[in-house]
């Protein structure tokens, strides 16, 4: 499988290289070790080269310790995968305070420093005051948060012989030491954590074909994680999307499976298997409709890990995208009352049903996805300022396409049985409010100008007819120019 992907810089640092940063716990790469004489080699190599260290310098037993693959001093080289000294850093505060600075992620490294002695001041002060006991009001959150601390650590230390007072002395004392400890050693830290790993080296190191099951799985992790936040995907969603195609086509052919426990973002430990990863997989990708792997040829003389041209090439995608999308107002095909009797039954036209696995069912919506995502539309149109299942397709000779690809936007759960609907561009905005069966009866009352096409096997050449016949239609443009400057639709993204 390691021919898929030229090796984990393309996962660390892709040639359209990733937005903002995301973190990879060091356990994943151990998940991934090469063993030698029972020897994690992942493990001895960050130990070596940097968590000993670390651990030196820092005057706390480390957790979880994060890599980031974030932004490289030099812009033009893209990305580099370092220990995060943000994660070390917030360790440490919360250690000692219970509390973390708020704005490290928004500094750069030179003004780490700045920012940790300011969040330690009111500490070291509140201490002193604790000390002397003095009461100091605009100390009070401090004084709490080392008072609470301390019951923490009276809970987890055995009975002392000194009594409670000079145990909450001896206490403050070593949190004050500590602090110092840490401020002082605090630049050694960040020469360590701003130097670059070896992705050649660390790659010697992995087992690729675990590692990019683990990265597929922990990648898909982040792209949820944005989906449920910022409601989109991220571009490392194409790294995902690469392996699984890989591992879906390996399953069949050979049934190929692996199991691996390992971390989520949040830290805690999941059991990822193939079945696992291809449902999840799935089922957010189906989600967004217009989602594609974007493939690019390189051009000699381009550097495409420069964080310019990176932007420049993401702007002109996003433009692209938006400028195709317009909505209406109201729910598309809106549910009617479910009727009864002989009469449903004449109105509706019956097609043998198949039962079909979920996996088919998941495959057919993304090949009629992708069928009308890469077909020439000029927009597509969404109901209610959001994709609720139906979308439609305006094509340049005045015929809007209708699709329902969802039962519910709620679990994402592909429609089965359903037909497409085709109607001129002039009559669709008075049919897409109309409910399913009242277009079938207008069909059936003899009207011409929309007409419902099957799901068959010559489904996609039917439809590639339609939208390749009558060429273009001059009077589109103005329909549409129209139909938004009255606001019947609402453009979602800005044409630049």
């Amino acid at each position: 499988m390691s021919d898929m992907i030229s090796g984990i810089e393309t996962i660390f640092n892709p040639y359209l290289t990733y937005s903002g940063n995301y973190p990879v716990y060091i356990e994943l790469l151990e998940i991934c070790s090469k063993k030698e004489n029972n020897k994690n080699l992942v493990d001895e190599y960050l130990n070596r080269k940097y968590i000993n260290n670390i651990r030196e310098l820092v005057p706390i037993e480390l957790g979880h310790i994060q890599l980031v693959s974030d932004e490289s001093i030099d812009k033009t080289k893209g990305r580099v995968l370092k220990i995060s000294l943000e994660d070390i850093t917030d360790q440490v505060c919360l250690n000692l305070t219970l509390d973390k600075p708020d704005d490290l992620e928004d500094n750069n490294y030179r003004n780490y420093k700045l920012v940790v002695k300011d969040f330690f001041k009111p500490y070291k002060l509140a201490i002193s005051s604790l000390l002397k006991k003095e009461e100091n009001k605009e100390l009070e959150k401090y004084t709490n948060n080392l008072k609470q601390l301390f019951s923490i650590y009276l809970e987890n230390t055995p009975n002392s012989n000194q009594n409670q007072d000079e145990h909450f002395y001896h206490f403050l004392k070593t949190i004050r030491e500590d602090i110092g400890s840490f401020l002082l050693w605090y630049n050694q830290l960040i020469e360590i954590c701003q130097k670059p790993i070896d992705l050649k080296e660390l790659e010697s190191l992995l087992d690729l074909d675990k590692f990019y099951f683990v990265m597929a799985e922990y990648l898909l992790e982040i792209n949820k994680f944005s989906d449920q936040k910022f409601n989109c995907l991220q571009s490392s969603m194409a790294y995902v999307d690469i392996y699984v195609q890989k591992l879906i086509q390996l399953k069949k052919e050979n049934n190929y499976s692996l199991c691996v426990n390992m971390p989520q973002l949040d830290g805690k430990m999941v059991t990822a298997t193939t079945d696992s990863l291809i449902e999840e997989f799935i089922k957010l990708k189906n989600k967004y409709p217009e989602y594609q792997v974007v493939y690019f040829q390189p051009k000699d003389g381009i550097n495409y890990r420069d964080i310019d041209v990176f932007n420049q090439i993401v702007t002109a995608l996003e433009d692209e995208r938006n400028a195709k999308k317009l909505a209406v107002s109201w729910k598309l095909f809106k549910k009617g009352e479910k009727e009864k009797g002989e009469n449903t039954n004449q109105i509706i036209s019956h097609i043998k049903k198949e039962e079909k696995s979920q996996e088919e069912k998941n495959r057919e919506l993304r090949n009629r996805l992708d069928f009308f995502e890469t077909s020439p539309y000029l927009y597509h149109v969404e109901g209610i300022n959001n994709f609720e299942g139906y979308l439609g397709y305006i094509y340049p000779n005045n015929l809007v396409i209708f699709e329902r690809f969802y039962k519910d936007t709620k679990k994402y759960e592909p429609a089965d049985n359903n037909a497409t609907y085709i109607m001129t561009l002039n009559n669709f905005i008075e049919m897409s409010k109309l409910s399913k069966l009242e277009i079938m009866q207008y069909i059936k009352d003899g009207n011409t100008d929309v007409v419902r096409k099957y799901h068959t096997s010559s489904w996609k050449n039917k439809i590639t007819a339609v939208i390749e016949g009558k060429g273009y239609d001059i009077d589109t443009i103005q329909i549409i120019g129209e139909l938004i400057n009255t606001h019947q639709l609402e453009k979602k993204g800005v044409t630049k």
